[in-house]
C-alpha cells in the first residue's frame, strides 16, 4: 500500500501544542487566532525556515508584503504571535498601514477511498531543509533569463528555482525562469511529516498528495507599484509517493482562503471593523455578467476583473487612505487538462466536454463571520465544511458584510473532474492596493450589484489626492496588476509538429499597403489568425466515434444548426479561437516597412505577467567606520541586459540615505518610511545629471578586474567587483542608525499624462531597506584601554537614537562603549555592589572600536537605574569606570 494510502489508516496521535520541537529547533504550528495590537515578544522569528533565510518581504513596489515557504503568507500570520515583524500587506511600504492579515491556498478533492479533503493552513509547508528556504531573484539574474535555455540541454526554464536538482543534471538552480525586478519563490508540500503528525485542527490531515510551487513578483515601474502578483502551481505527484502509477485525484477545487484587514498595524480596531465584497468590474467601470453566456465557447474573460476586495469602515480618522483586494486573474480551464475520459449528451449540449472548467470566473464566494459556528455563517473548521466552502454554489454569500466586523473570505474555481498523476492546474493571482474615498457619503456596497457605489467608492469616482497626485484608486492598481498579467502572445517554433493540418501561411509572404493597417500589420493572412488554443481528443479504442468540436469565432457568426464541426485528432492540435481575441494567435511579426512580411507561426504561447524593468541592481557593501560611512558598488547594472531587453539602458546611479528612523508608525515600522529617503548623490556616465560615474572610481581597481561569480549572458561582458565605485558619506553621528541605496535607473515614459510636465521619469532599482540592513557609525579601536567612553554617561531615561522594541530588539535602547582597545578584550558590568550584569569580548564589537549594550542583564531583564561599573582587561591594559542609569 502506497505512502498516502498507509497514513490514512495510520491512527496517527492528535498532539494538541502549540510549539513543536523538530530536528533540534522551535518551530510553529499555526492555530487561527485574532490579531491584536501586541507587545513584540521574544520568539525567534524564522518559523519553518532556518534562521539565517526567515522568508523574503517584497519592497520593490509600494506593497511591502512578507512571503515564506508557509501556506500562511503572502501576508503574515507570524506577527500576530510575535515570531515575525515583517509587514503583511502595507501600503505605503513601510507606512505601518495594512490590507492584509494573511493568505492561505485551499485545495479540496476526492482522493482514491472517495473521501473528500481538504488541503489548507499549513498542511501545505516547506520542508525542514535549509534547500527548502523562500529564494529571492530578479529579472536580470544569471541563469533566471525567462524563455531561454541557460544550462545549454535543449529546455528552457526547467528547473524551478527551489534548490533542488529538478532535471536531475547535477546542478541546481541553473536554469529557470525570473519574473520582475523582485521575485520570490517557494516549494511546498502537502505530505511533511511535520504536517501528518500535527494534530492541533479538528480532523487528523490526509494528504492528498500534492506539491505547491508559488511565486510572487513586485515591479518599480511608475504606474505599476501598487500590486503584488502571486503564481500557484499545484501538482498531483502521488506518482513519486506511492511509486507505481499513483492515482487520480477527483472533482478537485481550488482556492484562496485569507483574512482581509484595513487600518494601523497597532490599531484599536483592527481586524473589527472591515468592510469586504466581490464585484466583477469590466475595465470601462461597467457591470459583467457574473457567468457567461450559454454556448458562447469562450474560455478567457479577459475583460472583466473579478476583484474580492476589503476596506475600513471609516478611514480610521485619516490615517487608512485606501482598500486592498484579492484580484482572481487566471484559472487553469479548458481545453488544458483535456477532455474528460467520458460525457453525456447533457454534456454535449452544455458544452461541459472538458476536465477543467470553461472559463477563470470563480466557482463560489463566500464571507464567513469570525464570531459564528458554520452551519450559522461562520468560518469552516473541518474538512467536510472545508469542501462544502469550496463546492457549494447555493449559497455564494453566506453573511452579508453590510456592517463592519471580523470576517474571512474565500473564492474557489473548478471542478476539475480529473488530475492525473503528474498534471497540474495554475491560478494567478495579485494583491493589489488603491486608494478608497471615505468622505463620501455613499455607504460600501454589501452586494456584487452595486456598482454605482463602487466606483465611487474604489474605482474612478475617487479624486485624487493632492499630496499624492500618482496613488491610484483600488480598481485603477488591479488594472495595472492585470495589465503586467496579460503580457503579450508569442510564437511557438514547434508549432508545425503540433498541428493536425499545416496551413499555407507558413512560407513567405508579400503584403501592399492595401493589406496592411497602420502599424504595417498584415491583416489578411490565411488559415488559424486568431486561434489560440490546442484541442485534442483523448485517446479512443479502436471503433469508437470521432469527437467533434466548434470554433468560436464559427459559432458568433453562423447558426449552429448548419456549423460543421471540426473533427478532433488523438495526437495533434487542432486550433480554436476560445478567447474571444483575434490578436492572440496572430502573426507575431507582422509586416516591416518595405512591406515585406516574414516567415512566421502563430502566437499560440501566452506568456504572462511581463512588466517594465531597470537595470540589474548593483551588488553593494556598506561599511561603517568612525563618523563616515563607506558605500562600494559594482557595475553590473552597465554591463547585464535589462530584463527582456537584450540591451543595458542603462542611464545612472542615485545614491538614498536614510536618518531619523525610530521603527513607529511615523518613521516606519520595519524600515525607514519614504519620507526619510534623501538624495546624496546622483552619477551618470557622461556626468550630464549630476556627477560622471568615472569620479566614484577606486583606482585600486583596474579596468580589467572581473568579477567571475558575477558572470553576463555573452563572454565579451564582463562585470568589475564590488568596490569598483565608491562613495564615503561624512556627514554621521556615531551611535544612530543610518540605511543606504545604490540605484541604477533607466528612463519610461510617463503614465500620468498631465500630471508631470516631463515625458519621462526614471525607473530605478528598489529604494527600500529593512532593520536588519540599518549601519552605525562605531569609533576606531585605540592602542590602549585608557581611552573608553560611555556614551551617553547618565543614560536619562532614553537616548535620542531610541528605536520602538521590537522581538530582535526588545528594549530599542542602547549605551555605547566607544574607543575600545584593539586586540583580545574583555569587558564586564556591575552593579554598585559588585553583582555582574553582563559580560561582552571583542568579537561582540565586530571589529569596531564600540560595542552596545541594550541595557539587558545576562537573564534577559532590562536593569534597573543605579551606579554601574564597568571593567575591561585587553593585552593592551585594564580600565575601570563607572555610570549611571536614570530611569
Amino acid at each position: 500500500m502506497g505512502l498516502i494510502r498507509t497514513l490514512r489508516h495510520a491512527g496517527l496521535p492528535a498532539v494538541g501544542i502549540l510549539l513543536m520541537v523538530v530536528a533540534g529547533a522551535t518551530r510553529v504550528r499555526a492555530v487561527e487566532v485574532e490579531r491584536r495590537p501586541r507587545t513584540p515578544g521574544r520568539a525567534r522569528p524564522e518559523v519553518y525556515e532556518d534562521e539565517a533565510a526567515s522568508g523574503g518581504l517584497h519592497r520593490a513596489g509600494d506593497v511591502w508584503m512578507h512571503v515564506d515557504n508557509t501556506n500562511y503568507s503572502p501576508g503574515n500570520y507570524w506577527y500576530n504571535l510575535g515570531l515575525n515583524q515583517d509587514p503583511a500587506g502595507e501600503w505605503p511600504g513601510p507606512s505601518g498601514i495594512e490590507y492584509l492579515g494573511f493568505s492561505s491556498l485551499w485545495v479540496g478533492g476526492q482522493d482514491a477511498e472517495r473521501g473528500r479533503r481538504v488541503d489548507q493552513g499549513d498542511e501545505i509547508r516547506g520542508e525542514l531543509a535549509g534547500f527548502a528556504r523562500t529564494r529571492r531573484a530578479y529579472d536580470g539574474i544569471p541563469g533566471g533569463a525567462r524563455g531561454v535555455d541557460d544550462d545549454g540541454d535543449r529546455h528552457r526554464d526547467e528547473d524551478f528555482l527551489n534548490g533542488k536538482d529538478d532535471d536531475a543534471d547535477g546542478r541546481v538552480d541553473e536554469d529557470y525562469g525570473a519574473i520582475s525586478p523582485e521575485m520570490f519563490s517557494s516549494e511546498m508540500l502537502d505530505y511533511t511529516p511535520e504536517a501528518i503528525g500535527d494534530g492541533t485542527d479538528s480532523d487528523r490531515h490526509v494528504p492528498l498528495g500534492l506539491r505547491v510551487r508559488r511565486t510572487s513578483f513586485e515591479w518599480t515601474t511608475p504606474g505599476g507599484r501598487d500590486f503584488v502578483g502571486i503564481h500557484y502551481e499545484i501538482t498531483n505527484v502521488t506518482r513519486q509517493i506511492e511509486g507505481g502509477a499513483g492515482h487520480t485525484l477527483d472533482s478537485l477545487y481550488a482556492g484562496m482562503y485569507w483574512r482581509p484587514l484595513a487600518g494601523p498595524r497597532y490599531g484599536e480596531t483592527l481586524g473589527d471593523d472591515d468592510m469586504v465584497g466581490f464585484n466583477r468590474i469590466a475595465n470601462s467601470g461597467t457591470a459583467a455578467a457574473f457567468n457567461q453566456a450559454p454556448g458562447s465557447h469562450l474560455s478567457r474573460d479577459p475583460l472583466n476583473l473579478n476583484i474580492f476586495w476589503c476596506a475600513d469602515d471609516n478611514g480610521d480618522g485619516g490615517q487608512t487612505s485606501g482598500a486592498g483586494a484579492v484580484l482572481l486573474l487566471e484559472a487553469t480551464h479548458f481545453p488544458r487538462l483535456g477532455i474528460k475520459p467520458a460525457f453525456t449528451a447533457e454534456d454535449m449540449v452544455r458544452d461541459n466536454l472538458g476536465n477543467a472548467p470553461r472559463t477563470s470566473i470563480p466557482h463560489t464566494y463566500r464571507v464567513f463571520n469570525a464570531q459564528l459556528p458554520y452551519e450559522d455563517g461562520g468560518r469552516p473548521v473541518n474538512d467536510a465544511q472545508r469542501y462544502n466552502a469550496l463546492s457549494d454554489t447555493s449559497r455564494r454569500t453566506d453573511v452579508h458584510p453590510d456592517q463592519p466586523g471580523s470576517y474571512r473570505t474565500l473564492f474557489s474555481v473548478g471542478p476539475y473532474v480529473e488530475l492525473a498523476p503528474d498534471s497540474s492546474i495554475e491560478l494567478d493571482l495579485a494583491f493589489c492596493v488603491g486608494r478608497a474615498d471615505y468622505r463620501l457619503s455613499t455607504p460600501f456596497p454589501s452586494s456584487d450589484g452595486q456598482l454605482a457605489a463602487v466606483r465611487a467608492k474604489i474605482g474612478d469616482g475617487v479624486p485624487r489626492d493632492p499630496d499624492s497626485p500618482n496613488a491610484p484608486s483600488l480598481v485603477a492598481s488591479c488594472m495595472e496588476a492585470w495589465q503586467a498579467w496579460w503580457g503579450a502572445w508569442r510564437s511557438n517554433p514547434g508549432y508545425d509538429a503540433m498541428t493536425q493540418f499545416v496551413y499555407p501561411h507558413t512560407t513567405t509572404l508579400s503584403c501592399y499597403p492595401a493589406d496592411c493597417d497602420d502599424n504595417y500589420n498584415f491583416d489578411n493572412q490565411l488559415g488559424d489568425r486568431g486561434r489560440e488554443s490546442c484541442v485534442m481528443a483523448p485517446a479512443q479504442p479502436p471503433g469508437s466515434s470521432d469527437i467533434h468540436y466548434y470554433d468560436t469565432d464559427d459559432f458568433c457568426s453562423t447558426e449552429r444548426s448548419v456549423l460543421s464541426p471540426r473533427t478532433l485528432s488523438a495526437t495533434r492540435c487542432t486550433w480554436f479561437n476560445l478567447d474571444g481575441n483575434a490578436a492572440s494567435g496572430a502573426c507575431p511579426l507582422g509586416c516591416e516597412q518595405n512591406f515585406s512580411c516574414r516567415l512566421y507561426r502563430p502566437a499560440v504561447d501566452h506568456l504572462t505577467w511581463i512588466g517594465s524593468v531597470p537595470p540589474v541592481p548593483p551588488r553593494t557593501r556598506i561599511v561603517p567606520g568612525d563618523r563616515q560611512v563607506e558605500i562600494r558598488w559594482d557595475d553590473i547594472a552597465e554591463r547585464v541586459p535589462s530584463g527582456g531587453k537584450g540591451r543595458s539602458d542603462f542611464k545612472g546611479y542615485r545614491l538614498y540615505r536614510a536618518a531619523g528612523w525610530k521603527r513607529d508608525l511615523e518613521t516606519g515600522v520595519v524600515g525607514p518610511s519614504n519620507d526619510l529617503w534623501e538624495l546624496i548623490g546622483r552619477w551618470t556616465p557622461g556626468g550630464e545629471q549630476g556627477e560622471p560615474t568615472a569620479s566614484l572610481r577606486d583606482s585600486a581597481i583596474s579596468d580589467t578586474t572581473y568579477d567571475r561569480t558575477a558572470p553576463c549572458r555573452t563572454d565579451t561582458c564582463h562585470v568589475h567587483p564590488v568596490g569598483y565605485y565608491h562613495f564615503v558619506d561624512r556627514q554621521v553621528v556615531n551611535g544612530f542608525r543610518y540605511f543606504y541605496v545604490v540605484t541604477a535607473y533607466d528612463d519610461v515614459p510617463n503614465p500620468y499624462p498631465g500630471k508631470e510636465l516631463v515625458p519621462t521619469l526614471p525607473q530605478l532599482t528598489p529604494r527600500a531597506a529593512s532593520d536588519s540592513e540599518a549601519v552605525v557609525g562605531r569609533t576606531d579601536c585605540a592602542g590602549d584601554a585608557k581611552h573608553i567612553r560611555v556614551v551617553p554617561n547618565p543614560y536619562r531615561f532614553r537616548a535620542a537614537w531610541d528605536l520602538r522594541p521590537s522581538s530582535g530588539d526588545p528594549t530599542g535602547t542602547h549605551i555605547n562603549f566607544n574607543h575600545l582597545p584593539c586586540g583580545r578584550w574583555t569587558l564586564r558590568i556591575f552593579t554598585a555592589a559588585g553583582d555582574l550584569v553582563q559580560s561582552y569580548h571583542e568579537s561582540d564589537a565586530r571589529g569596531s572600536g564600540t560595542l552596545e549594550w541594550n541595557l539587558e542583564s545576562r537573564n534577559g531583564q532590562d536593569v534597573k537605574a543605579g551606579i554601574y561599573v564597568y571593567s575591561i582587561e585587553s593585552d593592551r591594559g585594564s580600565a575601570v569606570g563607572r555610570f549611571t542609569v536614570i530611569r
